[in-house]
């Protein structure tokens, strides 16, 4: 039988808890706090950019925090920025986009 997760933290039961607030399904295990299958999934639906100002905020303040700007829900200027910069510290495609990756990085569960 393959085991089918890596990683188990309270970063990713939180990332899971906003995601869920924001409209995001976990059907399977829910908020379990194990980085799994269905958060692949969901993080490569819950993008953060810039001029999604109503979309996925709950995760947005997630990212904010993470890049160290203002946490207030919506992806502006500053946390396109921010995303960057933090992308760029990383190794990751600079592009101000939160995919996969970059959740994967910000949550440690690459």
């Amino acid at each position: 039988m393959k085991y089918w997760y890596k990683f188990k933290n309270n970063i990713v039961f939180e990332w899971q808890k906003a995601a869920i607030a924001d409209g995001f399904k976990f059907a399977r295990y829910g908020a379990d706090g194990t980085w799994g299958t269905e958060c692949e999934t969901v993080a490569k639906q819950a993008i953060v950019k810039k001029r999604t100002h109503y979309l996925n905020r709950n995760l947005t303040k997630i990212v904010q925090i993470a890049v160290g700007v203002k946490a207030d829900g919506l992806c502006g200027s500053s946390t396109e920025t921010a995303i960057k910069i933090y992308q760029k510290a990383n190794g990751l495609v600079v592009d101000g986009i939160v995919g996969l990756n970059t959740w994967k990085k910000i949550l440690g569960v690459e």
